[in-house]
Formats: structure tokens, sequence, C-alpha cells
């Protein structure tokens, strides 16, 4: 089941404080305090393994240094 937009947008505030973009392109996603520490702790794991990111199962990539583009949430 989806969830409704304003759930989405609800939910993208608690997470997201803003997103940069460059020729309409992700480049930085900047992280609420509260949610920083999660994506922080999976880009440093995905670094410990090798790989480029880590994708939650949703599909989502966390921005990671390594990490060479960013997939959209909608």
């Amino acid at each position: 089941m989806a969830a409704a937009p304003e759930k989405i947008r609800e939910l993208v505030a608690l997470l997201v404080d803003r997103v940069e973009t460059v020729d309409r392109a992700v480049a930085r996603v900047i992280w609420t305090p509260p949610a920083r520490p999660f994506f922080l702790a999976a880009a440093a794991e995905a670094a410990e393994r090798g790989v480029l990111g880590v994708a939650p199962p949703d599909g989502f990539e966390p921005p990671t240094p390594a990490l060479g583009r960013l997939r959209s949430i909608h």
C-alpha cells in the first residue's frame, strides 16, 4: 500500500533538511540532525565492505562519498 502524498511529505520533512541540485539532478542531501546518524552509519558500513553504497529494501540510496548517483524517492 502506497503512502498518501501528505504522509510522504511528513516523512521527508523528518529526514531531509535540504537537497542540493546541479543541473536538475540531486547532488547532495543534507539530513536532519535526528536522521544523520543512520545515514552516516550506513555510509561507514558500506565503506568497510568496499561497496559503493547501501540501498535499503525500498531502493532509496543514502548519499555516501563513494556513491556516484542518487535515485529519486518518488
